[in-house]
């Protein structure tokens, strides 16, 4: 697959992101999620984000005791990573044998990037 058909997808996944943002906002009880769907974890800006091997990044304003679900890439993608550094989120996030970078300084709005930055 060349870089353009691979952006071509970015694309397509990261707006179907803010559509379903904007339609489905959700709170899940931690009972609702699945711990063998966990594939990243971080504590980071005060909150705790839990990454999905489904494609989702949840969210935890409680220690955990309720989620809500904030990005969604598609079922065919895996969020591989979470970092934080100097108040910014960053996701490694995975599509077949690819993967893209992304940060945010809310994890609300996501920007794709050529790398997370060294620490």
């Amino acid at each position: 697959m060349n870089r353009r058909a691979f952006l071509k997808q970015v694309v397509a996944a990261t707006t179907l992101v803010g559509i379903s943002l904007v339609t489905r906002p959700e709170v899940r009880a931690a009972a609702g999620f699945l711990p063998s769907q966990a594939s990243a974890s971080i504590q980071a800006l005060g909150r705790h984000f839990q990454g999905t091997t489904n494609g989702r990044l949840l969210e935890s304003l409680d220690g955990g005791q309720t989620w809500k679900k904030i990005a969604d890439f598609g079922d065919h993608c895996s969020v591989l990573a979470i970092q934080e550094r100097h108040n910014t989120l960053y996701l490694q996030v995975g599509i077949q044998q690819f993967s893209f970078f992304l940060k945010s300084s809310d994890g609300r709005l996501w920007r794709t990037i050529d790398a997370i930055p060294a620490a």
